[in-house]
């Protein structure tokens, strides 16, 4: 068990309890806006950030199956891409399923990639 002493914890000026956004490479460009959420399976990409991206509807994989409990609902993916992801020095491929519908974020990164990271997320520092 770790403990902390009270100077420790004068290190954190702002508590806050704001999601983990980050930036990662991925295939050669830096993509901003990028949410860590250990609450979810799926790794998401936006078509809109797809598309910015160069790549064509053309290259996904057929998706046969919804993603259920997505913004309320169960929504239908566009299909699935692997791409590469590089965090710090580490790359690893990812498979995405792309959807169309509106996000403020790029991307949604879950429990799949964090486990292939091996990188636990720390909201309260706002780092992996």
């Amino acid at each position: 068990m770790i403990s902390f002493t009270d100077e420790d914890l004068d290190m954190v000026q702002y508590l806050h309890d704001d999601a983990l956004v980050v930036t990662l490479k991925i295939r050669d460009c830096h993509v901003r806006h990028i949410v860590i959420d250990q609450g979810i399976t799926y790794d998401i990409m936006y078509i809109r950030c797809y598309t910015e991206r160069d790549l064509h509807k053309d290259d996904l994989e057929q998706s046969d199956s919804p993603i259920v409990k997505f913004n309320g609902m169960s929504t239908w993916p566009l299909g699935t891409m692997n791409l590469e992801i590089q965090a710090g020095t580490k790359t690893i491929t990812t498979e995405f399923i792309m959807v169309d519908t509106f996000s403020p974020y790029n991307i949604f990164l879950g429990r799949l990639w964090l486990y292939a990271m091996r990188v636990v997320p720390l909201t309260l520092h706002q780092l992996l």
